[in-house]
């Protein structure tokens, strides 16, 4: 089973897929893409058209696509930011939902667990806070048994594609057993 993560970003947007053979999880591909238009309309439909053709390359095979969805931290300063990614999300899916197969969504921090077994807000008294991005690229190095680590968007993204691959795992148990 193929899941497909999606990490979006105007600047840069991180593809990636794992499958599962047996206990391991196995890499299919990864992929940046780095847009080069100069408004955010150019570069929403870059991104969109590169994460299309990545997703459709596969579409056969895959079964599952998560998207990673944007964090509002009450500290950003830059809300234009954040609506823009919010642009972004809501144009991916609008092209890749209605095609072959469901469309999850994950918060960071919950993708971030996934391949690191640790992750909080870093808010409030108590809590730990989330793991770097360099801390999620050595582990997902390590759980697909990587020679060198993917660049940051795509370990993001492969961080998505393997929280997908335990939600539909759980997901199918539950359903063979009613």
């Amino acid at each position: 089973m193929i899941c497909i993560g999606i990490d979006p970003g105007l600047s840069a947007t991180g593809v990636g897929a794992v499958t599962d053979q047996g206990p391991d999880l196995v890499l299919e591909f990864y992929d940046t893409i780095r847009p080069k238009g100069l408004t955010t309309q150019h570069r929403i439909k870059e991104v969109c058209w590169g994460v299309w053709g990545k997703v459709h390359q596969w579409s056969m095979a895959a079964r599952f696509l998560a998207i990673e969805m944007p964090f509002l931290n009450p500290k950003n300063r830059n809300p234009k930011a954040f609506m823009n990614q919010c642009l972004l999300i809501g144009a991916l899916m609008r092209e890749l939902s209605p095609d072959w197969f469901p469309l999850y969504e994950v918060r960071p921090v919950v993708a971030k667990r996934a391949v690191t077994g640790w992750g909080g807000g870093g808010f409030g008294r108590g809590r730990k806070p989330a793991p770097t991005k360099r801390q999620v690229q050595l582990c997902v190095q390590d759980i697909l048994k990587l020679e060198k680590p993917p660049p940051q968007d795509a370990a993001d993204a492969l961080a998505v594609a393997i929280w997908l691959q335990g939600e539909v795992k759980v997901q199918m148990r539950i359903v063979k057993e009613h």
